[in-house]
């Protein structure tokens, strides 16, 4: 509470959203067992909307992993389960996606959109909250610095988020993480080192 209370104050009212934990299907972001991190989300849910009614809550940020491997996604459905039973609020579902197809994007956003309505919380949000371009899954033709700095990443994104609005989705975050020197433009950021934007920046600033 201490940590949103500061958010809070320092926003001066724009603080909208409160996503609790990332990636909990991945053990290098979550130790516990699928149903401690459960009870986990819906204790802390709760005490944030109490005590910030206005925020909107949610979570968890599922890793992409969770839509390509059947356990992930009884791990999802359970976590819904979970929620709707412990009456937690759920005001959006987060989740991420890597990928250099917009029509994986849109068929990834098409199942995170119909999944809370198939378990109670048909009012909760779809947020995207990390994409990006997959270097590990590369296009044929395409070095890894056209798909973080070029211009065919940069169209790819563009199909990314133009299939997000189609699908409902309210609001999507991409990765950008800050290239660490001049040396790495097929790092995720927006800028260069010396803080030239890349072809993907004027892609977001659309």
């Amino acid at each position: 509470m201490t940590v949103v209370r500061h958010y809070e104050a320092r926003s001066q009212g724009r603080l909208q959203y409160v996503e609790i934990w990332n990636e909990p299907d991945l053990r290098q972001f979550c130790d516990a067992t699928p149903e401690e991190f459960f009870d986990l989300y819906a204790q802390t849910a709760k005490a944030v909307k109490s005590a910030f009614p206005r925020l909107k809550v949610g979570g968890p940020g599922f890793s992409y992993a969770a839509v390509a491997l059947p356990r992930n996604l009884e791990m999802e459905r359970a976590f819904l389960e979970h929620q709707r039973r412990a009456r937690a609020p759920l005001d959006f579902l987060s989740w991420h996606i890597y990928s250099n197809d917009p029509e994986e994007y849109a068929k990834v956003a098409r199942f995170y959109r119909g999944l809370p309505d198939r378990h109670g919380f048909a009012n909760a949000e779809s947020h995207v909250t990390e994409f990006h371009n997959d270097e590990r899954r590369p296009v044929r033709g395409l070095p890894t610095v056209a798909l973080r700095a070029g211009a065919p990443g940069a169209a790819i994104l563009s199909g990314g988020w133009i299939a997000f609005q189609r699908e409902n989705v309210a609001a999507a975050f991409g990765y950008r993480g800050a290239d660490p020197d001049l040396a790495k433009p097929d790092f995720y950021g927006l800028l260069l080192g010396d803080e030239t934007p890349k072809k993907t920046a004027l892609a977001f600033s659309l």
